[in-house]
């Protein structure tokens, strides 16, 4: 049968996902135990995570080196890395999962590179781990178990790199720890129905009108558009979204057409892209209209969102659904014309990106 799954998050070199049963499997690298598979060995398959015992997780978060899930009965586990005291507790880095003493009525968690959060009593919000740059609020360098935040009403916290930013039941966003680059200016002004934090960038999708707006680094264009860091939310134009995501270099969203958007870094091709553009890029689709009739002519189209992208086509011919694919020499356009040659067969274009 197919394995299904309700939630994951992708860490510095490894993966965890949560299948439809509850259970959590993760695969990559195991440096710090950040598998929970009992061992530091890495694996390129699913390895199931040890320690939950029968509890359902429901949510996943990913750290640089560690991972957090939150389970339908309200509790954390964390495993993985703990130089910081992110697992929530004072021990070394943990190979299993282990519950984060304190937590019993957590609804999600979320985790930054060295710090973790939980949204707990339906409205509050605890937070352990590093503290360098005062991203949990407390004098002390790091906190290795559990704390509240000063806040309350709150409907989602989202940590990223070394910062923490709260969305409230008043569509406020409040954002704490590092300002190195004018990503954490203590409330933003406006109203905000979601909110992503990357490394130095928070992006977020405005109440109502769901337009995207990110702050604080430009770097890689994390901005969606040239130009400076800026302390305020830029807009990046023409762009909706219902679901958004941060992360070192690059932003991606769920658009309000259920389109998959993404911008910033692109030097391992994480825009699903040939190369990068400084606004959302959406994977493309390509359609094939037209007739196989002779004297006819079939055309393809593409819905790219890249305006200045110069297209190349190739157009391949096989005798069967399932027969080898043959390149048809000089037909580099995006329409073909049908000779009695063509008839019977199977016609496929791929169109490249420059």
């Amino acid at each position: 049968t197919e394995t299904t799954y309700i939630d994951v998050a992708v860490g510095n070199s490894s993966v965890c996902a949560i299948e439809s049963d509850g259970s959590v499997w993760c695969w990559g690298a195991n440096g710090s135990g950040q598998l929970g598979n009992n061992s530091t060995k890495p694996s390129d398959s699913p390895v199931k995570v040890e320690g939950i015992a029968s509890s359902t997780v429901t949510h996943i978060a990913a750290g640089f080196r560690h991972f957090c899930a939150s389970t339908q009965d309200g509790l954390v586990y964390c495993w993985g890395d703990n130089s910081r005291g992110q697992l929530g507790n004072f021990g070394n880095d943990s190979h299993i999962a282990i519950p984060v003493v304190g937590v019993g009525t957590a609804s999600n968690v979320t985790v930054g590179d060295y710090h973790s959060c939980a949204l707990v009593d339906t409205d509050k919000v605890m937070c352990w781990g590093d503290n360098s740059k005062k991203q949990i609020q407390t004098p002390a360098s790091t906190k290795e178990s559990p704390m509240y935040l000063g806040v309350s009403k709150v409907t989602k916290v989202a940590a990223g790199g070394v910062n923490t930013c709260l969305l409230t039941s008043d569509k406020k966003v409040t954002c704490i720890g590092d300002n190195s680059e004018l990503q954490a200016p203590v409330t933003i002004s406006g109203s905000f129905a979601d909110l992503a934090v990357g490394n130095k960038t928070v992006c977020l999708i405005k109440d109502q009108t769901n337009q995207v707006s990110c702050l604080g680094s430009n770097t890689s264009l994390k901005l969606g558009r040239d130009g400076a860091n800026s302390p305020t939310p830029v807009d990046i134009s023409g762009l909706t979204a219902k679901v958004i995501s941060a992360g070192l270099a690059h932003n991606c969203v769920v658009t309000a057409g259920n389109v998959l958007g993404c911008w910033g870094l692109n030097t391992s091709g994480q825009l699903a892209s040939s190369f990068g553009f400084p606004s959302a890029y959406q994977v493309p689709g390509i359609t094939i209209t037209g007739k196989l009739n002779v004297g006819e002519s079939i055309q393809a189209t593409t819905n790219s969102l890249e305006p200045d992208a110069e297209l190349q086509y190739s157009w391949y011919r096989a005798t069967g659904a399932t027969s080898n694919l043959s390149k048809q020499t000089g037909q580099d356009q995006n329409t073909v014309a049908i000779s009695a040659s063509d008839l019977g067969k199977f016609f496929q274009v791929r169109i490249q990106f420059s």
